[in-house]
C-alpha cells in the first residue's frame, strides 16, 4: 500500500500537486515523530538492556532521517517512507526481544521490590520501636506526676 501511495507523487493537475504536497508534509511529520520514538527507544534500551541490541548498529536504519527531513523532493518522500518502514521494523524487533526477556526482567524487578520492601519494613519497625520507646519514657514522668 505504501508503494501505491508513492505512485501518487506524480502530479498531473494543480489540485493533485497540492494533495501531494500535503501528503509529503504529513509523511515528513510522521517520519519525524517515528524517528524521535526510535531514538528514545534506542537510548532507553542502550541504558538498561544493551545486551538486547544487535551488533549491527540498528540506528543505521534511520541515520539519514534528519538529512531527508530537511528536503521536500519526491525522492526524499519515498526515502522517508522507506526509513519509516525500517524504523517501525526496528521497534518491533526491540519490543519482541524485550517480550522474550520479560520473565527474567520481571523476576529481577520482583527481587528488587522484595529487597526494597524488606528495607522499608525494617526502617518502619525501627521507627515504631523508637517512637514506642519515646512514648513510654515521655509517659512515665507524667504518670509519676499524676500519682
Amino acid at each position: 500500500m505504501i508503494d501505491k501511495v508513492t505512485e501518487m507523487f506524480k502530479p498531473a493537475t494543480e489540485s493533485t500537486l497540492e494533495y501531494v504536497r500535503d501528503a509529503m508534509d504529513r509523511t515528513t511529520k510522521l517520519a519525524q515523530t517515528q524517528f524521535e520514538v526510535v531514538t528514545n527507544l534506542y537510548d532507553e534500551t542502550q541504558k538498561d538492556y544493551s545486551d538486547l541490541l544487535t551488533s549491527s548498529a540498528p540506528m543505521a536504519l534511520v541515520r539519514d532521517m534528519p538529512r531527508i527531513l530537511g528536503s521536500t523532493t519526491r525522492s526524499s518522500a519515498k526515502a522517508s517512507v522507506t526509513l519509516l518502514k525500517n524504523a517501525i521494523a526496528y521497534q518491533a524487533e526491540i519490543l519482541q526481544l524485550m517480550q522474550n526477556r520479560v520473565p527474567s526482567l520481571h523476576h529481577q524487578w520482583m527481587q528488587r521490590f522484595i529487597e526494597s520492601a524488606r528495607a522499608s519494613a525494617e526502617s518502619v519497625d525501627a521507627f515504631m520501636d523508637g517512637a514506642a520507646a519515646n512514648e513510654s519514657t515521655a509517659q512515665a514522668p507524667r504518670t509519676r506526676k499524676a500519682a
